[in-house]
């Protein structure tokens, strides 16, 4: 990827040390029960342990639409796009670690931006 994104790590009692980075796609409008607002349309990639000695990275989308002071994350169930990659084998899940396979799942970032993008485009195609 041409410019560097940011890297989010934090840890979570659930599931440990997680990285995540998120890219905005686009700014769409969004309607929200009849009344058009504006929303980004975000690829969020996420980095943890999926199971013992395996790391491994999420890609999805989903719309963060901002309105009354609040912002709301929605994602459609079977119709955002999402991908799982970049399985990772390892002893210890460690911040150390999953930083290496985050970094690492990056390095294909423009390949998965350009996926979801192809991704919308074809069901703004189906739907007109």
């Amino acid at each position: 990827m041409s410019e560097k994104l940011d890297v989010k790590i934090t840890k979570k009692t659930h599931t440990g040390w997680v990285a995540e980075t998120e890219v905005v796609l686009e700014e769409i409008q969004y309607n929200d029960i009849g009344e058009m607002v504006p929303a980004k349309r975000v690829l969020t990639f996420s980095t943890s342990k999926k199971r013992v000695g395996l790391i491994s990275t999420f890609a999805s989308v989903s719309l963060l639409v901002k309105k009354a002071g609040y912002t709301t994350n929605i994602t459609e169930i079977f119709g955002d796009f999402c991908k799982s990659y970049n399985p990772v084998e390892v002893k210890t899940v460690t911040e150390k670690s999953v930083r290496a396979a985050h970094e690492k799942a990056l390095e294909q970032a423009d390949t998965f931006i350009e996926m979801a993008k192809a991704h919308y485009a074809a069901k703004q195609q189906k739907a007109a």
